[in-house]
């Protein structure tokens, strides 16, 4: 690895550090609640009709979310998308949200691909969202997901920390919702995928506007 590598984790590490004892302890910023719970988020979203899903108690337990959403959502031809969103009204450095780098790997789940990807919503609004794919024998999964806070759309994880501690500073807030949709691939590929969670995400956005503080 070139020095100017080396130099760059060390900085990345360092930052890191600074930012988990800095959020040790958060007294000064005060928690930012929803506008409505995240369970009053429609059903029925165009085509898409949900249900929805329960989780282990032990998901509760580590993240310790201030809300948590988790449903499946369905065409009449058959589609599927998961939502996954975890809200946080205030963060810090033991309860936070987790990327699927984090627990699919300790689910089995193999990464064959990551990468950034925008999707333009109707209204002109272009949010960054993290594309990856995940693999565990014959089952493929494709994931988006991103950071929302503010009105902010966030898709690195690194970048949302120190967004967290610049946000503690100078607007004293540290809320985010983590927000993940994900499908499997099948037979007709990766590419019919995509579009379908880029067509879901178009409408489940501006839903969830109305729910996120602003």
């Amino acid at each position: 690895m070139k020095n100017s590598s080396w130099a760059t984790v060390i900085i990345i590490s360092l930052l890191l550090f600074a930012t988990w004892g800095y959020t040790k302890n958060f007294s000064h910023v005060p928690e930012i609640p929803l506008k409505r719970p995240l369970s009053k988020l429609p059903m029925v979203l165009d085509k898409f009709h949900g249900r929805t899903l329960t989780l282990s108690d032990d998901i509760y337990r580590i993240l310790r979310p201030t809300d948590m959403l988790f449903r499946e959502y369905v065409t009449d031809s058959g589609e599927k998308v998961e939502v996954y969103v975890s809200y946080h009204s205030k963060q810090t450095s033991e309860f936070h949200p987790h990327s699927p780098r984090i627990c699919m790997p300790a689910s089995g789940w193999l990464q064959s691909g990551t990468e950034q990807k925008s999707i333009s919503l109707a209204d002109g609004k272009v949010i960054r969202t993290a594309r990856a794919e995940y693999v565990k024998g014959l089952n493929r999964i494709l994931f988006l997901y991103w950071y929302q806070t503010g009105g902010r759309f966030m898709a690195n994880e690194y970048l949302q920390k120190f967004s967290m501690i610049a946000d503690a500073m100078f607007r004293r807030r540290t809320d985010v919702a983590f927000v993940r949709v994900s499908t499997t691939v099948e037979g007709k590929g990766v590419t019919v995928a995509e579009r379908r969670l880029e067509n879901f995400v178009k409408i489940f956005v501006p839903t969830l506007d109305q729910v996120l503080p602003e």
